[in-house]
């Protein structure tokens, strides 16, 4: 994923080595996933409880509890006022999308339109990078940060996504340890990461930022997953627009 907060992951490229690092959104990801395009990879949560032939490398994810200061909703009303507003959501995962919608429901908040064209919005959903440059721009009355927002709901973490390797693939205790030992490379050295991994905040917010995710969110984050599960079931029946 061309995200900063995946960065950690690969900060050890060679030891990574030999297999072949495909760039794509999550939503690409999972597409070609699906397509057996690729093995394995921080795949959006979505997508990983659609695969069946994929499973998790023990428990590493990409998992935030409290603002994550990525995955937004910027609009020009308060939250709890977006009743029949008109909502351009990302291209880049169905996730983010998914947990806007819960949160909408469980808010009482319905009537909205999530949309995918450059129309007129009264808010805009954008995950990764270009939350955190939209964030700069400062053009919008009000920043909703979704992790926040569920956090305090459900006191838990969420899980944006996970590591899932194809069922069969050789050698998965190798790929964790080596997975490990490239993130713990990483986060041990954060000033190395930004300078490998240019991002649109200054140093010291992006330390921060990096900082306040969970790459192994054991338990809590299998708690999590199950509960946006039920949470899916009882307001997840608007589909997300493509």
């Amino acid at each position: 994923m061309p995200y900063l907060n995946v960065a950690p992951f690969y900060f050890d490229l060679e030891a990574l080595r030999p297999y072949e690092i495909i760039m794509g959104s999550p939503l690409e990801l999972g597409e070609m996933a699906r397509r057996d395009e690729i093995d394995m990879g921080p795949l959006s949560l979505l997508d990983t409880l659609s695969l069946p032939e994929m499973e998790p490398i023990d428990d590493l994810a990409v998992a935030c509890e409290g603002p994550v200061g990525s995955v937004l909703l910027f609009s020009d009303r308060p939250f709890a006022d977006l009743g029949a507003a008109r909502i351009t959501a990302t291209t880049e995962s169905v996730t983010s999308i998914r947990l806007l919608e819960v949160l909408l429901r469980r808010a009482g908040i319905n009537g909205f339109h999530l949309q995918r064209s450059g129309e007129a919005a009264d808010a805009l959903l954008l995950i990764g990078d270009s939350a955190l440059a939209e964030v700069r721009r400062g053009v919008w009355s009000f920043v909703t940060d979704l992790c926040e927002e569920w956090t305090r709901l459900e006191h838990l973490p969420f899980v944006f996504a996970r590591w899932v390797v194809r069922i069969g693939t050789p050698r998965i205790d190798l790929i964790a340890r080596t997975l490990q030992e490239s993130l713990d490379k990483g986060l041990s050295d954060l000033p190395a990461v930004l300078k490998a991994f240019p991002s649109p905040v200054s140093s010291d917010e992006a330390r921060a930022y990096l900082n306040g995710f969970l790459y192994r969110p054991g338990s809590r984050g299998d708690q999590a997953i199950a509960r946006f599960q039920t949470l899916l079931g009882e307001y997840g029946n608007q589909r997300a627009p493509r």
